[in-house]
């Protein structure tokens, strides 16, 4: 029954941010909401370059993800060597069937959205004049700047995704810094114009949602975490045996 609601509740919560988008009167309001967000964002970084422009540009970097994922995998750490879940083992399967599972759930989506449905959303910085382009800032270097693509935001899905699992695992204790650190990743991408507000709240928002419900409002959470804790337990059995 817990699985149920917890279903219902996330599923619904999906529904309601596509359906806020699609429908035309609250669709102009989220239109509205992303010019002025964005304006407001990357109208910060006109003048001179200064620590402000250096910081996002190097929060935009293709070298930033390494130390986003290192502090994303932290929280990862830290309950895999003090969480109260079972034993280790299991911790160590649990998040690689969460990680795994995320990781194929928003590359399906985007896909069954961009190729599927045929939809293809320009990014603020390729439709409005004026927009402030980092790659112009700091020329000589990769910078996410620019999309032909920029709905669904699959990096937003995957961080709210990591969000609801950790904040599943540990609750409070884990959730709270977690989710300060989520809204400040999502944050890059928004000053440089790569993505609309809409693409990472509705987007990556609706897509998140979706796969945590599938996850914790289905015993599929359940299943592949016990599945891979079998092979893992398999694997050091033989490991044991072959060593002696």
């Amino acid at each position: 029954m817990k699985h149920r609601y917890i279903f219902f509740i996330l599923l619904s919560a999906a529904i309601f941010l596509i359906g806020s988008w699609l429908l035309p009167a609250t669709r102009e309001i989220w239109d509205g909401i992303d010019i002025a967000v964005f304006e407001y964002l990357n109208g910060s970084l006109s003048g001179d370059i200064s620590w402000w422009n250096k910081m996002w540009f190097l929060l935009n970097t293709h070298t930033a993800k390494f130390f986003i994922a290192i502090s994303m995998n932290l929280f990862y750490l830290y309950y895999l060597f003090f969480g109260k879940r079972r034993d280790f083992l299991y911790r160590m399967s649990q998040l690689l069937a969460l990680t795994i599972f995320v990781g194929l759930a928003t590359v399906i989506g985007k896909l069954l959205i961009q190729w599927g449905l045929e939809y293809h959303r320009q990014s603020p910085t390729a439709v409005l004049s004026g927009a402030i382009r980092l790659t112009e800032l700091f020329p000589g270097h990769r910078i996410r700047d620019f999309s032909a693509n920029s709905f669904p935001g699959d990096n937003a899905a995957v961080l709210f995704s990591w969000l609801g699992i950790v904040w599943f695992i540990g609750r409070w204790r884990y959730g709270v810094p977690a989710t300060m650190l989520a809204v400040f990743l999502a944050l890059p991408r928004l000053f440089s114009g790569a993505h609309w507000l809409s693409d990472v709240i509705v987007g990556g928002g609706a897509l998140s949602l979706v796969t945590l419900a599938m996850l914790f409002g289905t015993k599929a959470h359940d299943v592949i975490s016990e599945s891979f804790y079998s092979v893992v337990l398999l694997a050091k059995k033989f490991g044991i045996r072959s060593s002696e």
